[in-house]
């Protein structure tokens, strides 16, 4: 039947149920789309490992470190961090090393926070679209004076799909999240040891 398709559903219910799908519909490809950049961040920062091969092919030589990396187009967090501590003077290192560090983190945290956002929100915005939907049939029953599954069936529908659609926003906003804390977690520990063992090789060899 025509009436319980799943286009019908979703905006067939009037211009507020159709707004608040519009708006989970829209949120959900932003959801997705922070997803997938954050696995292709995550991934390229794993699968690159040249700063780190050149770091001991180099001998832990600063200065040919940075002759290559100074102006190298594939830097990565490590690499910049290592530029920074060979440019900086010694007792400027800590807090410009510290900024930096911190830099990178917000860059890769960036937009992250709106996938907490979205697990937590969505599932309400859906209800609250239920509610609405529910409304609706009674006001719909008052007006027929009828709850023939004809009358009922349609609104209710509708109004559930708003949940339904709260849910697939939500729970893998939530996953997301949850899956990139982690990684964050452990790029930050990783940046701020790096950050610490770099700055002691280039205080040693910046003028070998």
């Amino acid at each position: 039947m025509k009436e319980f398709s799943f286009i019908y559903l979703l905006f067939g219910g009037g211009w507020f149920l159709t707004l608040l799908s519009l708006s989970l519909i829209a949120m959900s490809i932003y959801t997705w789309a922070i997803m997938i950049e954050k696995y292709l961040y995550y991934k390229a920062l794993k699968n690159n490992t040249e700063f780190q091969k050149d770091l001991k092919f180099f001998n832990y030589d600063a200065n040919k470190l940075y002759q290559k990396y100074s102006v190298s187009s594939a830097q990565t967090p490590y690499s910049r961090i290592f530029v920074a501590a060979y440019q900086t003077p010694k007792d400027k290192m800590d807090t410009v090393l510290t900024n930096v560090v911190e830099k990178e983190l917000a860059t890769a945290e960036k937009k992250a926070g709106f996938l907490s956002t979205a697990s937590t929100i969505a599932p309400f915005i859906g209800l609250f679209g239920t509610i609405w939907g529910v409304m609706d049939v009674f006001s719909s029953i008052g007006v027929h004076g009828s709850t023939s599954l004809q009358v009922v069936a349609p609104g209710i529908g509708m109004a559930l799909s708003t949940t339904a659609l709260g849910l697939i926003v939500a729970i893998p906003a939530a996953f997301g999240y949850s899956l990139y804390s982690e990684k964050f977690d452990e790029l930050e520990s990783s940046l701020y040891r790096f950050a610490s063992d770099i700055q002691e090789i280039v205080l040693l060899k910046r003028k070998g």
